[in-house]
C-alpha cells in the first residue's frame, strides 16, 4: 500500500495537518510527494484550508475549514473522497443542490479538527497524571476566549448591562463578555480572559480585552481547572480548544451542542464529556437560503437573568465532586482511545476503504 501526502502551499497553517500527517507517516507508511495538488487550492470567495492525500490510488481531500458553509466544489468533483470537518448535513445538501452537484454527496464524510498541540497535550497529561488523579484543582474553571472587536475602547457602552440582542454584529463579543461576567458572579474561582487574538488595537485601558496568553501557560491553566468554558457562538461548532481540553483530560462547557456531524467513532456526548450552558438555544434557520448568514450562524437573544441562572447551575455541577469525577473518567477514556496517532491512522484508513467500497449505509455515512 502506498500513501502519498501532497505538500501544503506556503500560506497554509501546517498546524491543521501536523498530527494527521505524523500519524500517517508513523502508522501507514505515508511519505511526501513532490507532485502538485490534483486541483489548486480554492482562493475565492475566501482561502480554503484543505490538503490532498493519495491513499493507494484513492484521491482524498481533507477539508479543515472552520466554516460549515464553505466547500471546495471543484475539488469535490475531482476527488474520490471528501472528508469535511464541521459538516452540517442539512446545510450541505442545500449548498450542493444550489450548485447542481447533489450526486457528489456520496463522497462526503464527516471529519474533525486535530490541533497542532495534541502531542504536547498528551505529554502534559502524562506528566500531570498524579495531580489529575485527585479532586483538588487551583481553579474551578478556565475561560480564555478571543474576540474580534472591543466596544470598551472609549469607555463602558450602555449595552454592557443589557440583554444580548439578536444580531449579527453584536453576538460574538457580548456572548463572551457576559458569559465571563456571569461566571465571575457565581463566586467560583476561575481564570478568565478575553484576548485580542494578536490585535493590539483591541487592548483597552480597563483591561476588558487583554493580550494573548503564551500557549504553554494556556494549556497549564486548562490542566489546573475542573472545567474548560468555551464560547462557540455564532459558529456553533467545536473549536480546537475542545480537543485540547479533552487531550488534557478536562471536561468542557459550551453554550449548546454543536450543529455539526461527527464521525460516529469519535462522537462526544453532552452530559458525559461536556455540559451545555444554554441548551435551549435554537439551531440554524433551515428555512433560509444557504447564502443567508442565519442559515449557518446563530445570533440568538440571550437574557442576562437566564445566563446568570445557568451559571449558578454550572457552579453546582462543577463543584459536585462525584459528578466531575465521572465526567473526567469519561473524558480520559475518550482521550486514551481516540487521541492517539495509531487510532487516527487506523480510523482514516478504514474511512477511506469503506467509503471507496460504497459502505457506510446512508449517503453521508459516518
Amino acid at each position: 500500500m502506498t500513501v502519498l501526502l501532497y505538500p501544503r502551499d506556503s500560506r497554509q497553517d501546517e498546524g491543521f495537518y501536523r498530527f494527521l500527517f505524523e500519524a500517517l507517516r508513523r502508522h501507514a507508511g505515508a511519505r511526501m510527494t513532490a507532485a502538485p495538488r490534483p486541483v489548486p487550492r480554492m482562493e475565492k470567495p475566501r482561502q480554503h484550508e484543505s490538503v490532498w492525500i493519495d491513499w493507494d490510488g484513492i484521491q482524498v481531500l481533507v477539508d479543515m475549514s472552520d466554516h460549515v458553509f464553505l466547500f471546495d466544489l471543484p475539488a469535490l468533483k475531482s476527488c474520490d473522497i471528501y472528508l469535511k470537518a464541521n459538516l452540517n448535513i442539512s446545510l450541505a445538501e442545500k449548498i450542493l443542490a444550489q450548485a447542481g452537484v447533489t450526486e457528489e454527496s456520496r463522497k462526503i464524510r464527516p471529519f474533525f479538527f486535530l490541533p497542532p498541540t495534541l502531542t504536547s497535550c498528551a505529554r502534559l497529561a502524562r506528566w500531570s497524571c498524579p495531580f489529575r488523579s485527585g479532586d483538588w484543582r487551583p481553579f474551578d474553571y478556565c475561560h480564555i476566549v478571543g474576540v474580534y472587536d472591543n466596544p470598551f475602547l472609549t469607555g463602558a457602552p450602555p449595552e454592557a448591562d443589557l440583554d444580548i440582542p439578536a444580531g449579527v454584529r453584536t453576538n460574538h463579543f457580548w456572548s463572551r463578555y457576559h458569559v465571563q461576567r456571569a461566571l465571575k458572579g457565581t463566586g467560583m474561582k476561575g481564570f478568565s480572559r478575553l484576548t485580542s487574538r494578536g490585535n493590539p488595537a483591541l487592548l483597552d485601558k480597563g483591561g476588558v480585552v487583554r493580550a494573548n496568553l503564551d500557549s504553554r501557560i494556556f494549556l497549564l491553566v486548562m490542566t489546573a481547572s475542573r472545567a474548560t468554558i468555551l464560547n462557540t457562538l455564532p459558529h456553533a461548532v467545536f473549536p480546537w480548544k475542545v480537543w485540547e481540553s479533552v487531550a488534557l483530560g478536562v471536561p468542557f462547557v459550551v453554550e449548546r451542542r454543536p450543529l455539526m456531524t461527527m464521525p460516529k467513532a469519535l462522537e462526544l456526548a453532552p452530559g458525559r464529556h461536556y455540559l451545555e450552558l444554554l441548551p435551549e438555544l435554537p439551531g440554524f434557520d433551515e428555512s433560509l437560503d444557504p447564502d443567508d448568514p442565519r442559515a449557518y450562524r446563530l445570533f440568538p437573544e440571550i437574557r442576562l437573568e437566564r445566563l446568570q441562572e445557568r451559571a449558578e447551575w454550572l457552579k453546582d455541577e462543577i463543584r459536585n465532586r462525584s459528578r466531575m469525577a465521572e465526567m473526567r473518567a469519561e473524558v480520559d477514556s475518550y482521550r486514551r482511545r481516540v487521541l492517539r496517532p495509531e487510532f487516527m491512522a487506523e480510523f482514516f484508513g478504514e474511512t477511506v476503504r469503506h467509503t471507496a467500497a460504497g459502505q457506510g449505509g446512508a449517503i453521508w455515512g459516518g
